[in-house]
């Protein structure tokens, strides 16, 4: 009786141990990426097709038309 006793001890604890093993990496790493395509206008800016591109590890934007309106000459504190 004592040598079934600790068969079934020892089917439980490999049970359980298989248990937490197979749960130990069940985690689903997930990784987004972005496109957006971006055209309109406002009172000074008209935005015609602007690509933005958001990844995990990089990020883009360009590739666009970007036009000022009703001005001519543009006056920047930045380059």
């Amino acid at each position: 009786m004592l040598k079934r006793t600790n068969l079934i001890y020892i089917i439980g604890l490999i049970l359980i141990v298989s248990f937490l093993v197979s749960c130990e990496n069940s985690e689903e790493v997930i990784k987004n990426n972005y496109y957006l395509s971006l055209s309109g206008e406002s009172k000074n800016w008209e935005v015609d097709s602007y690509e933005v591109v958001i990844k995990p590890d990089t990020f883009s934007a360009g590739n666009g038309k970007l036009t000022m309106k009703n001005d001519k000459e543009v006056t920047s504190h930045f380059f």
